[in-house]
């Protein structure tokens, strides 16, 4: 069984395929999912004939109902942590009959059941069991842009130099930082925008030209999260890549379940500028710099932001290549962007 940070295999390099649906896109992007969906899937080309006799079953033997109680206790203190997206999975949906199985509910099972479901539990317990331990994301203080900021992919600007920077990342469900993920991440605002750069080395870019809200994760791209003061349901995801396709949705988060309960696509972030240029030390990659207008955050008006202004964030990175497909984040991250309880907390200042 594949751990809970197990990640699918990188798709076809074929921009003439048709875009994943927004349900299709979270399904097919998720460890977990994937992880459970693996071990429950093994096996579907053995079913049994028609007219076999069926299979015995069995009662769950003490390291089952054993691995089932580690799982409740791993749940219980996972909430409140970064876990807390892995605990609402297999709390309210269906993983959930995985455990009950393991618990002897029904009371008998065939052994492959009992199989799938220790292998779907056990992915659970290794991610939920990392969540009391995770690092919290510290706040983060966002510097405002005293000079203009113009979005030409150069990064040049006085503002540029005072704003937040980091070249920390990590990849995806890991504490450990990357050696091998060459970013850094800047962060600024003013009145009416935020404003992000990436400045990524790249020797290997593989972004083909894709049209509005296409599947841009499958390549090389960056992304941000936005949610309004860790306030949900409702938060932004952007995504943009080196060759300037362009996803955004609007996303209204599952409170009891994974992943978003509804993703509309149908509106875009209206004011949105972004630039692509080339880095500015030089040497093979991009840069990717844009503004998002304060205005379309959920919540918000057309009022300016001010100082002391709350909003949550996450910065990240995908990296394609034709032999690997990487993701990384500025903080750590467990399991993706759309764990809210993961959001770095981020205040303007001035």
């Amino acid at each position: 069984m594949p751990p809970l940070s197990f990640r699918v295999p990188p798709p076809a390099l074929d921009p003439a395929a048709p875009a994943a649906s927004p349900r299709l896109r979270q399904r097919a992007s998720l460890g977990l999912l994937m992880a459970a969906l693996t071990v429950c899937m093994a096996r579907a080309d053995e079913a049994e004939p028609a007219n076999a006799d069926p299979p015995p079953r069995r009662p769950p033997t003490s390291v089952e109902t054993e691995l089932a109680a580690r799982a409740d206790q791993a749940l219980a203190k996972a909430w409140g942590t970064p876990a807390q997206e892995a605990a609402n999975f297999l709390a309210h949906e269906w993983p959930r009959h995985a455990l009950a199985r393991l618990h002897g509910r029904p009371p008998t099972s065939t052994a492959q059941e009992l199989e799938q479901a220790r292998g779907v539990v056990q992915g659970f317990v290794d991610t939920l069991e990392k969540g009391p331990g995770w690092p919290r994301p510290a706040p983060i203080r966002l510097p405002f842009a005293e000079s203009a900021i113009a979005i030409d992919g150069r990064l040049d600007e006085p503002a540029w130099r005072n704003a937040l920077a980091t070249t920390a990342s990590y990849e995806y469900g890991s504490r450990d930082p990357a050696a091998d993920a060459d970013t850094v991440w800047r962060l600024a605002w003013d009145e009416r925008s935020l404003y992000a750069a990436f400045d990524c080395a790249d020797a290997e870019i593989v972004a083909p030209t894709l049209p509005r809200d296409a599947d841009v994760w499958n390549y090389d791209c960056i992304e941000i999260f936005l949610l309004p003061a860790l306030e949900p349901p409702d938060y932004w995801e952007l995504v943009v890549s080196p060759t300037g396709a362009v996803f955004d949705a609007l996303h209204r988060k599952k409170l009891k379940g994974w992943g978003p309960e509804r993703t509309d696509l149908e509106r875009s972030l209206e004011g949105l500028r972004f630039a692509v240029g080339k880095r500015p030390a030089g040497g093979p990659g991009y840069v990717i710099e844009i503004a998002v207008p304060f205005d379309q955050l959920p919540g918000r008006t057309a009022a300016p932001a001010k100082p002391g202004e709350r909003l949550s964030i996450m910065l990240a990175r995908f990296d394609r290549t034709a032999a690997a497909f990487k993701t990384y984040s500025f903080v750590p991250l467990l399991s993706w962007g759309h764990n809210i309880w993961n959001l770095v907390p981020a205040e303007l200042t001035r």
